[in-house]
């Protein structure tokens, strides 16, 4: 999913909140830099709209399958941390030759 992307069978062209996610529809999803850091962004600024991102978020986790993965990079650690354990895991990798890390949410 890409707004800057010609659609085809693979590719859709959308943004991040345009796009239906059906529960337990994805076995992975991948955002380089587009959503957490877009993210990020709203978390920080005193007008941000973080709440549209955290309600985004979760409905991203939910349109995961059983053991399916969400990685992205930059991190979310204000967000990481209330994820119920019992539902997710979490990891963060370092990216190499950089001070940020990635994440990988795996659905339990």
């Amino acid at each position: 999913m890409d707004r800057n992307t010609a659609a085809s069978d693979f590719l859709f062209q959308a943004d991040w909140f345009e796009f239906t996610l059906n529960p337990k529809s994805w076995g992975t999803i991948i955002s380089n830099v587009g959503f957490s850091n877009h993210f990020q962004h709203h978390h920080l600024r005193v007008d941000g709209d973080y709440l549209r991102y955290a309600a985004r978020y979760m409905e991203i986790l939910q349109a995961l399958k059983p053991t399916g993965t969400f990685y992205y990079a930059p991190e979310l650690p204000f967000l990481e941390q209330h994820l119920d354990t019992s539902r997710y895991q979490v990891m963060q990798m370092a990216v190499e030759g950089t001070a940020y890390s990635a994440s990988r949410i795996v659905k339990i």
